[in-house]
């Protein structure tokens, strides 16, 4: 019987994300391919493999799950800003643009 491992990465083949005349020659499948099996690896099972999946889309996607992460990279959005003589954000336009903050 083949695992949700097995499934996925077939679903990557027959969407031809491994083929060179797709995305970047193929590499995006073979990435995805590997993050598929090192999360295999782990041993998930069940709600485990879904938590998993959904907090490493969240983070992988530069979501803030606390507040004192998205304050942390305000202030270094804004300590870039003035390293560059950039206006500094404003967290309306920091929300808008880089990451909205987390609803605690």
């Amino acid at each position: 019987m083949k695992t949700e491992t097995d499934w996925a990465i077939r679903n990557l083949e027959l969407a031809g994300l491994f083929d060179k005349d797709s995305d970047y020659d193929g590499m995006l499948g073979n990435a995805v391919k590997r993050l598929l099996e090192t999360h295999q690896k782990e041993g998930h099972s069940g709600a485990s493999h879904y938590r998993a999946i959904a907090l490493f889309y969240k983070v992988a996607k530069g979501e803030a799950l606390t507040l004192r992460f998205w304050q942390e990279k305000f202030e270094a959005y804004n300590k870039m800003a003035e390293l560059n003589s950039c206006k500094p954000w404003t967290e309306e336009s920091f929300e808008e643009i880089v990451m909205k903050k987390p609803k605690c």
